[in-house]
């Protein structure tokens, strides 16, 4: 009996193994038509430290176990662009949670002021901004009550309306960043590439 449940677990583990080496090859290949499509390169691997490139956003310093892969890459209109699956562990122990994103950030060739927004029920409880103002479904934060004074809030609202794929939106300084959750759509990095690109030239107009 024991040798039969031995011999079903292996069969189990190996039917695993082979269903996520498909699923990885075949995500693979539609990322790389993807980035054909919107002329930029594709690399399964984080080639340019994504971590270290892009630490001064929020999300990016969020929890432990921080992994960036999947990425595509090269120039807009905007700025270089990138877009990349990011997986963080967040809390301890019982209380662990495991999170992944697509994140798209736009460098610009301007710096502006910090600030970022979040729907409800995505805001980040560990966040450090001193000032804080709700837009509708929207929580925006900043380091500067003028910084909130400037921004456009119904235009940033009816940014987060056109992308329901969006959950956090952020600027410091040359990036522009924006996240929405990894799940098994394609065309979420599509979408969250215009998301960026629109934020960006919303963020040029201040």
């Amino acid at each position: 009996m024991p040798l039969v449940l031995l011999i079903l677990g292996l069969a189990v583990l190996m039917t695993v193994t082979a269903l996520t080496f498909t699923a990885r090859r075949r995500e693979r290949r539609e990322l790389r038509a993807l980035a054909a499509r919107c002329r930029l390169n594709f690399t399964p691997d984080d080639l340019i430290d994504l971590h270290e490139r892009y630490y001064r956003l929020s999300i990016i310093r969020r929890g432990h176990s921080r992994f960036a892969w999947n990425l595509l890459y090269g120039s807009t209109e905007e700025g270089l662009v990138s877009i990349f699956c990011y997986r963080c562990n967040l809390g301890f122990g019982v209380n662990q949670t495991d999170r992944s994103w697509w994140l798209a950030v736009v460098e610009t060739s301007a710096p502006h002021a910090a600030w970022q927004a979040e729907r409800q029920s995505s805001v980040d409880p560990f966040r450090s901004e001193k000032h804080e103002r709700s837009e509708g479904p929207l929580v925006v934060r900043a380091d500067e009550e003028s910084t909130l004074e400037r921004l456009p809030m119904s235009e940033l609202r009816r940014l987060f309306e056109a992308f329901p794929l969006v959950e956090h939106a952020e600027v410091r300084r040359q990036l522009v960043c924006v996240a929405g959750p990894r799940g098994g759509d394609i065309e979420s990095p599509q979408r969250l590439l215009e998301a960026a690109r629109a934020l960006a030239r919303l963020t040029a107009e201040l």
